[in-house]
C-alpha cells in the first residue's frame, strides 16, 4: 500500500468525463439514497468531494432554489469543471470552492453529503468528524460509499463470469496499493463510530444490468482506462493484453452468452442526526 493515500483514477480530461459518466450510472441510487436520508426542500447542504458536481446539482433539484448548494474538492480541475457546469446551466443558488475537507473552517450546514469520498481519505474516520464539523446541531450527515471488495463470485456475476472476476480482483488490487480502502461500504457504521458520532442508519443497494445494452460495460471499462497509469507506476500487471475496448466488447459477449448478469460495486449509504444538545459554535461538543 502507498504510504499516502491517492486518488488512483488521476484527473485527467477523459476522468473527468468518466467522473460524469458514472454520475449519471449512480443518478438514481444517489437520489434515492438522499430523500431516504432527509434531504428536503430548504436546506443548505454541503457536498464534501464534489468532484464535478453531479452529486451537488442532484442536490441543488432536491433542495430548490430556497435552498443552497456548497461543494468543495481538492482537485482544481474537477472545481473549474463544475462551476463551468453551474454557469452554462444557470444554476445560481450552487457554489463552488477549492478545499479540503480537513482544513475547511466549520459553517453551519442542515446537511453534509459525500458520495465516494472516505474511501480515498487516510483516515476516514478523521476526515468524517470534520466534515461532520459543518452540521449545525440536528443537522444531518450523510454519505454513500462503494466496496469493491464484496464484488466476488456469486455477488458480482450470475452465471459466474469469469471477465468480471478478474475486473473486479484487478480493481481492488489497486484501489488498495495507492493506500485507500476497496472495502469502505461495510466498514461505514465503524468508520462513523470511530468519529465520535451516533451509529447510523445503513442502507444497500446496486444495480444489477444484463443484456447488449447493459450500461455497465462501459462503465467498468472506463473505470479500468483510468487507473491504468496508477497500476502501471505501482508495477500492478496490466488487467489484460487485449485493448480495453475489446475486454468490454469479450465482457459484454460472455454475459449475452451465458444469458447472465452483472452486479455493480455494492453501494452503502449511512447517515445520522448530529445531537440537539451541541453548542451552536461547536456542533461536535456532546460527542467529545
Amino acid at each position: 500500500m502507498s504510504p499516502q493515500p491517492f486518488y488512483a483514477c488521476g484527473h485527467s480530461g477523459r476522468e473527468l468525463q468518466r467522473l460524469e459518466d458514472q454520475g449519471a450510472y449512480f443518478r438514481g441510487i444517489t437520489r434515492s439514497f438522499l430523500q431516504t436520508a432527509g434531504i428536503t426542500r430548504g436546506m443548505q447542504v454541503l457536498d464534501i468531494g464534489c468532484g464535478t458536481g453531479d452529486v451537488t446539482f442532484l442536490l441543488a433539484e432536491l433542495v430548490g432554489p430556497t435552498g443552497s448548494v456548497l461543494g468543495i474538492d481538492r482537485a482544481p480541475e474537477a472545481i473549474a469543471a463544475a462551476a463551468a457546469h453551474a454557469t452554462s446551466r444557470g444554476i445560481d443558488h450552487v457554489a463552488f470552492e477549492l478545499g479540503e475537507v480537513e482544513r475547511l473552517a466549520p459553517r453551519p450546514m442542515d446537511a453534509v453529503v459525500g458520495r465516494f469520498v472516505l474511501m480515498h481519505q487516510a483516515s476516514p474516520a478523521r476526515t468524517l468528524r470534520a466534515a461532520a464539523a459543518s452540521a449545525v446541531r440536528g443537522g444531518l450527515l450523510a454519505v454513500l460509499e462503494s466496496d469493491i471488495s464484496a464484488s466476488v463470485a456469486r455477488v458480482h456475476s450470475r452465471p459466474h463470469s469469469p471477465t468480471y472476476d478478474r475486473i473486479n480482483v484487478w480493481l481492488a488490487k489497486v484501489i488498495n496499493a495507492a493506500g485507500t480502502h476497496p472495502d469502505m461500504g461495510l466498514r461505514l457504521r465503524q468508520t462513523f463510530v470511530d468519529a465520535g458520532l451516533p451509529p447510523p442508519t445503513l442502507w444497500l443497494q446496486a444495480r444489477v444490468e444484463g443484456g447488449r445494452d447493459a450500461e455497465i460495460y462501459h462503465y467498468i471499462s472506463e473505470s479500468i482506462r483510468s487507473m491504468l497509469p496508477t497500476a502501471e507506476r505501482l508495477g500492478i500487471a496490466p488487467l489484460s493484453p487485449v485493448d480495453l475496448d475489446e475486454l468490454e466488447r469479450q465482457l459484454r459477449d460472455e454475459v449475452i452468452a451465458s444469458g447472465g448478469v452483472l452486479t455493480s460495486p455494492l453501494v452503502v449509504g449511512a447517515w445520522c442526526r448530529l445531537p440537539q444538545r451541541s453548542a451552536h459554535d461547536d456542533p461536535l461538543e456532546a460527542m467529545k
